[in-house]
């Protein structure tokens, strides 16, 4: 039988299904039900489009695994894309298995060859521990019907856990048993979160994990409460892109009062809210945010009925439109990068520190995308100064950080050099762009040198 069989009705006229593979029968995917673990381990939001459109342009599908049953063990994505496709017949594989211990196995190793997320990693490793203490308790059974007497329990040692905990990261894919434990204690804060019915912070959470690293999601546990609602609410609500971003959103905040920016669980002055109708007898009224109390952790606001100003927790209120926050810059500027808290930024962007770039695009709250060429910086306005700007088309001379005049050249050279970063250069070629990056006047000379550059590349 191949791997992937045709779909009657689809493109195939003329195949019967009990035609395609003696083990191979054919059902009505509306009658088959997901494995109950399955959503637990892998989540809910699968992406499928990418298998819709392969299915939809070859008409061929891999047969899902299922039980007696119509339990699906392998294909849950497969069998998403054909509910969405609504196609009426799908091609399975019939397995029993000896108890739910050994149904569970099976959902996991069909599951072995995916790509996964450090939390999918974490849940399956959660999952094979629990596997094998229920094979360890089989066993232990077997032993004492055929009349052996039945292990002492002992405290397991220290070293006895790191081994466990080694081996099953292995098996799922991580690095270390410690990144293991990291991520393991990360998932479990998730879930905690999620049973508390913030799912905001429980998503931020999961999108820290996930997206950024398991050292940066595991961080956030070591901070007090407040700080990480705090850190989550500025990423749950798009305001920053990664933690370093919002530690220094709310680090500049607290220490300027910088009305401008968010300060408190992605709450920001200007902010339109709704309190929660079961907060206080305003329950149900909207309002404005005025002011970011730090002291009292409350954020105070503006109702619209009364034009009275009450302060709430956080929690008590519900975000209905965020301030937009205008920035100075616009798609095209040229802008250098100047960190006014250099150590607080990530490593591998604190290197373009005193380099410009060209803007890409700027989001609503004042976060700012900058091309520096073979990557894009995502920094705030307050850390960027510009020299060129397309609203002008002139030159920003009194902010910027050279004394020379900046080039009437400065931005063909800005979208020349971005586009060359983009190459395998070698070292000197490297190192040539680098010292037109931190220079905003070039001479003859230089502007001839880099134009042959571009001759070798394009």
């Amino acid at each position: 039988m191949s791997d992937r069989i045709p779909i009657p009705g689809r493109g195939t006229t003329g195949i019967a299904p009990e035609a395609v593979g003696r083990a191979t029968a054919w059902i009505d995917p509306r009658s088959l039900r997901p494995h109950p673990r399955n959503h637990l381990i892998y989540g809910e939001d699968e992406d499928i489009e990418e298998l819709v459109e392969l299915i939809e342009k070859t008409n061929w599908i891999k047969p899902l695994v299922v039980t007696p049953n119509d339990v699906i063990i392998s294909g849950h994505r497969r069998w998403k894309t054909v509910l969405k496709l609504g196609i009426d017949r799908v091609p399975i594989e019939i397995q029993a298995f000896e108890d739910p211990t050994a149904e569970l196995e099976a959902l996991l190793l069909e599951n072995a060859s995916r790509i996964k997320t450090p939390e999918q990693k974490a849940r399956e490793a959660r999952v094979w521990q629990e596997i094998e203490g229920e094979k360890a308790k089989v066993r232990q059974l077997a032993g004492l019907k055929q009349g052996k007497s039945a292990p002492v329990v002992e405290n397991f040692p220290q070293r006895e856990i790191g081994k466990t905990r080694d081996r099953l990261a292995k098996r799922v894919g991580f690095g270390s048993g410690r990144t293991y434990e990291k991520a393991e204690k990360v998932v479990v804060q998730i879930d905690k979160v999620r049973e508390e019915g913030r799912e905001a912070e429980a998503s931020a959470l999961r999108q820290v994990l996930n997206g950024q690293s398991v050292d940066a999601a595991y961080k956030l546990l070591k901070v007090t409460t407040q700080e990480r609602e705090n850190l989550l609410g500025l990423i749950a609500r798009g305001q920053a892109k990664t933690t370093q971003q919002a530690r220094r959103m709310l680090s500049r905040s607290q220490r300027e009062g910088d009305r401008g920016i968010v300060t408190m669980q992605g709450f920001s002055v200007g902010d339109r809210v709704e309190v929660d109708e079961k907060a206080s007898s305003h329950g149900g009224e909207m309002g404005e945010v005025v002011e970011i109390l730090h002291a009292s952790c409350q954020i105070s606001i503006m109702l619209e009925d009364c034009s009275d100003r009450v302060s709430f927790c956080p929690s008590e209120l519900m975000l209905v439109q965020k301030a937009i926050v205008e920035s100075p810059y616009q798609i095209g500027d040229v802008v250098i990068i100047d960190f006014q808290e250099p150590a607080s930024v990530e490593g591998s962007d604190r290197c373009w520190h005193g380099y410009w770039g060209v803007v890409r695009s700027v989001s609503e709250v004042g976060v700012v995308e900058v091309d520096v060429g073979k990557r894009q910086l995502l920094v705030f306005s307050y850390d960027l100064k510009s020299v060129y700007t397309e609203r002008s088309r002139s030159v920003d001379i009194e902010r910027s950080r050279d004394a020379e005049s900046p080039s009437p050249h400065l931005k063909e050279v800005a979208e020349k050099i971005v586009k060359l970063r983009g190459e395998d250069l070698d070292d000197l070629e490297t190192n040539m762009l680098n010292f037109l990056q931190r220079r905003v006047e070039f001479t003859e000379r230089q502007l001839k040198h880099l134009e042959y550059l571009l001759s070798l590349y394009f």
